[in-house]
């Protein structure tokens, strides 16, 4: 007489369920191989960011902040010409790609109570995309920002940027490129001092350079810079020849550099 060995029911359950991982765990193996490999579709939104080649700030007060994008990255063409802090310009930059199916209408929104009917700033990304920043919402601090005909309540961190001023976008490093040679009067300068140097902040460069400023000459990248250096109060103020800016550095930083008025 022969046994017939039963299987549990429960055994044959687990059985399954294994199959059933497993071939999910192969699916997903699959999945993945594929997207390493660029097999799949990418469904996500491409960013419009690249597409931004100019921006323009006005403040309620009138002061315009406006940059433009070359080759070599974002620079500030107004009020002055100064190469720019290019990632707070991005982080302005990135309103672009920002979604507005979640605000309000412009028309259901009462423009005064959040700060729109007068906005402190108004920002155009390129030649179409107008951008308000009103008020913040005082239970969220978020930030009241009307990008086109939408409103929609953001974290609050664009408006104190550019409230900043002109340090606020202009980009504080003395040279951006490498620095072969230095030469202050009658000694040698710390070249990679120099390439490495980066200011407490800048200044729009109105008057004439001091008759008393100390010449320094600065090959850097292939070409030969005029800098000079003067007291400026407590600090000490440099300007390359042919800027609209100079920079301002303390006193620690210019004995770094071979300053010594």
């Amino acid at each position: 007489m022969f046994r017939v060995n039963r299987r549990h029911p429960h055994a044959r359950k687990r059985a399954a369920t294994n199959v059933v991982m497993f071939v999910g765990l192969g699916a997903l193996a699959l999945v993945a191989w594929y997207d390493i490999n660029g097999e799949l579709p990418n469904r996500r939104a491409p960013s419009q960011q690249h597409t931004v080649q100019a921006l323009n700030l006005v403040r309620a007060d009138g002061s315009t902040f406006a940059f433009e994008r070359d080759s070599a990255g974002w620079r500030l063409v107004r009020p002055v010409r100064a190469a720019a802090r290019a990632s707070r310009v991005d982080t302005l930059v990135a309103l672009i790609d920002t979604p507005t199916d979640d605000g309000y209408a412009v028309q259901d929104v009462n423009l005064d109570s959040t700060g729109l009917a007068q906005p402190r700033v108004r920002m155009r990304l390129g030649e179409d995309l107008a951008v308000f920043f009103g008020a913040t919402e005082p239970l969220s601090g978020r930030r009241y920002i009307q990008i086109e005909d939408r409103v929609v309540l953001l974290e609050d961190q664009h408006v104190p940027l550019i409230e900043g001023g002109l340090n606020a976008f202009a980009d504080p490093k003395l040279i951006d490129a490498t620095v072969d040679r230095v030469a202050l009067a009658d000694s040698a300068g710390d070249a990679e001092a120099w390439e490495n140097a980066t200011a407490l902040g800048v200044r729009p460069h109105q008057d004439a350079v001091p008759t008393d400023a100390l010449d320094i000459e600065v090959e850097s990248a292939g070409t030969t810079q005029a800098w000079s250096a003067w007291q400026d109060d407590a600090l000490v103020a440099l300007y390359r020849d042919g800027d609209e800016i100079h920079y301002l550095i303390s006193q620690t930083q210019a004995a770094k550099l071979g300053i010594s008025l």
